[in-house]
């Protein structure tokens, strides 16, 4: 089998190595992913090791694919994760159930072979499953979320109080979390990362707290009247962290160090006094094992997983790099600050063959792909990023992506769709790539088509989009209360004006087809009859809570494809995007009920949905494209499934256009001409 083999200090070689076998009580997993630990870099680069060539790796999720005699708890095909720790089992902190504590233990990935390789064999008591609706990626989580509950047993946590958390890593969000679902008055995350802030909002923190601010301590301080919090959790294992700790403690106060320091750990007489005047307990925790091992930490973990209360995000991954580039991946934590989350090692790009994913037929009888890969990052994923997804994709069998000019990407993408078509990986017929001319190009569209082509390298465009049907426009990531001076009502003459630009570029080859997007019925009738090319396609916002029926099958009467975007209900959209009204349409009880029949994540429920309506989907994600693509080839739902989702209907528009208003409008219902006429 292959295996990232660290052979000596700053060398990891992915190198072919003995398979381990099976013996009686012990199970074999097909590593999945493998993730990388903090405790892993200094073995890597700071001679760490206890010797060489050494396995690495003990955070992973994989595949049961065999078993040991006499193991009954997995069988093949679980999907596992798996506890680290070999205790001896003899001690007295063994016999006591303190397994964390003993001093025979060995461990996997760091005394013996651990999960960087194609299988890991593990003890049976070692395994632990998790339903199938849970990601791969989040299965690799385990071992984190359980030291965060550990330290949350360890400081005899109980609800009803404030708790601070200290530290937005992995952690220290799993932290927040556990203390949540056990009952918080109020949880607040500190840290230094704005994007580490934003996550933990998105995970349910009720505050967060930027420690480089001004004033953040009495911010803080404010938050609890005064008194200060009932229960801290430091989880950064940094100095100023840990003196943090001793500030915000309120009286009689529990404090547990989860994180551990690398450095010189000293107290002022007077910041150490914090603890004798206000009599606050100070406990540390290590590792997550209690009795019966591995203990109740992995079980509470399967179960929220399973549940969904505990939150997986792809704000918890930084990258996804293939096992073959382990040693790559170690060398990015050489610059301080670069990666932002966990590194997952994963084994071989799972490839879903072109020719079996399902077809729409357009109206010209050109069939293409039921889904396309979105490429909008929205203010949390870089352009670099972006287009490392869109290499990864077209590996793994995509063949539509969807571009924007206004997404700053296309640049980047064209470099891929280069690389891919010099290589051989793909020859341009082989792509479907649409892109969109922006509002501030309505007049000038072949100039702005030109340069999306030579951004994208892609010589035509098959699908050209007008992105919206007025020349209104704003500042990149501007607030949703930002208004253009010069913005104006919807303008059947402007928008011709746009669309037989179109018109030529098609005549001329530049494009192959025209596509409208964000339009609505009293519109369409008014620009349909003067169009010399009718449209192929229509972009709008579709997804189970706002399934838009009354249009979608007006655009099926006109013989134009619906192309649906946030297909999953932009569960990662920008934050000033974020209303209070909005509907997660992941979370409804329907959705998760219909995930769990099929052993799936809620998300690809909703792309099976769009898939068998009849629309292209196309669904931006980092990490789970591939599993995105597979779920249109398999398990189709249930004509009862489909009839209950088609009851989520909930009006639950997400994309609003707020910023798009002019002098004179009301609100954003006015973009949307909800009375059956054209909003002047």
């Amino acid at each position: 089998m292959k295996a990232a083999v660290v052979v000596a200090n700053e060398d990891v070689q992915y190198q072919e190595i003995e398979e381990p076998k099976v013996t009686k009580g012990t199970v074999k997993i097909r590593v999945r992913y493998s993730g990388i630990c903090g405790s892993d870099i200094p073995r890597v680069l700071n001679h760490g090791v206890h010797f060489y060539p050494i396995v690495l790796g003990h955070e992973f999720s994989g595949d049961v694919v065999e078993v040991g005699e006499g193991v009954t708890k997995v069988k093949v095909g679980d999907r596992v994760s798996g506890a680290p720790l070999l205790p001896c089992m003899k001690c007295d902190d063994c016999q006591q159930g303190n397994f964390s504590l003993c001093k025979h233990y060995s461990f996997i990935g760091s005394r013996q072979q651990g999960s960087n390789a194609d299988y890991v064999v593990v003890p049976e008591q070692n395994a632990v499953p998790f339903e199938s609706s849970v990601p791969y990626e989040q299965g690799a989580m385990f071992e984190p979320a359980t030291v965060a509950i550990h330290g949350v047993f360890q400081n005899d946590y109980h609800g009803g109080e404030y708790v601070a958390i200290l530290g937005g890593g992995t952690v220290g969000m799993f932290t927040m979390q556990w203390t949540k679902i056990f009952g918080s008055k109020k949880v607040v995350v500190f840290d230094i990362s704005e994007e580490r802030l934003e996550l933990a909002k998105r995970l349910g923190a009720d505050e967060v707290i930027n420690t480089r601010d001004e004033g953040y301590m009495e911010k803080a301080m404010a938050i609890t009247g005064g008194k200060g919090y009932g229960f801290v959790f430091e989880t950064a294992g940094q100095v100023p962290t840990m003196h943090m700790a001793f500030e915000l403690a309120a009286n009689k106060a529990h404090v547990c160090f989860i994180g551990t320091p690398h450095e010189n750990l000293t107290f002022t007489p007077a910041q150490w006094e914090n603890m004798n005047r206000k009599e606050f307990k100070l406990t540390g925790s290590w590792m997550s094992y209690s009795a019966p091992y591995p203990g109740r930490e992995w079980d509470l973990t399967a179960h929220y997983f399973a549940t969904g209360q505990l939150k997986f995000d792809l704000g918890f991954i930084y990258k996804k790099i293939p096992m073959s580039q382990a040693q790559e991946a170690f060398q990015l934590f050489k610059t301080p600050g670069l990666v932002k989350g966990k590194i997952l090692l994963s084994n071989e790009e799972e490839v879903v063959d072109p020719k079996v994913v399902p077809k729409v037929t357009l109206p010209s009888g050109e069939k293409v792909p039921c889904m396309g890969m979105g490429t909008f990052g929205s203010d949390r994923v870089s352009a670099e990023e972006v287009s490392e997804a869109v290499a990864g994709a077209i590996r793994s069998g995509y063949r539509m992506f969807d571009c924007a000019a206004c997404y700053g990407n296309e640049h980047q993408i064209g470099e891929v769709f280069k690389a891919a078509f010099d290589e051989g990986v793909v020859e341009r017929k082989d792509l479907f790539i649409m892109t969109k001319v922006w509002n501030d190009m309505h007049r000038k569209v072949e100039e702005a088509c030109t340069r999306s082509i030579q951004d994208l390298q892609c010589d035509y465009v098959d699908l050209y989009f007008i992105h919206w049907p007025f020349p209104n426009y704003h500042a990149p990531f501007c607030d949703v209360d930002s208004r253009n001076p010069e913005s104006r009502p919807f303008s059947v003459e402007e928008f011709m004006d746009t669309y037989r630009q179109c018109e030529k570029l098609v005549e001329k080859g530049k494009i192959r087809y025209i596509g409208i997007s964000n339009m609505t019925i009293p519109k369409l009738e008014a620009v349909l009859p003067l169009m010399k090319i009718k449209p192929a396609a229509c972009e709008l916002e579709l997804h189970p809570c706002f399934q838009q029926q009354e249009q979608y099958d007006y655009l099926i009467d006109h013989n134009i494809q619906p192309v649906g975007y946030m297909p999953l209900g932009s569960p990662r959209r920008p934050e000033r995007d974020i209303c209070p009204e909005d509907v997660a349409d992941m979370q409804t009880p329907e959705m998760q009920e219909i995930a769990k029949a099929h052993g799936v994540h809620p998300a690809l429920i909703a792309l099976k949905w769009a898939h068998q309506r009849g629309e292209i989907s196309i669904p931006f994600s980092v990490h789970n494209y591939v599993s995105n693509l597979k779920c249109v080839t398999e398990d189709p739902l249930t004509d009862e499934e489909m009839a209950k989702i088609a009851t989520l209907e909930k009006g639950n528009r997400l994309v609003k256009g707020q910023v798009f208003l002019w002098e004179g409008a009301k609100d954003w219902h006015d973009l949307w001409d909800e009375d059956g006429v054209i909003v002047k």
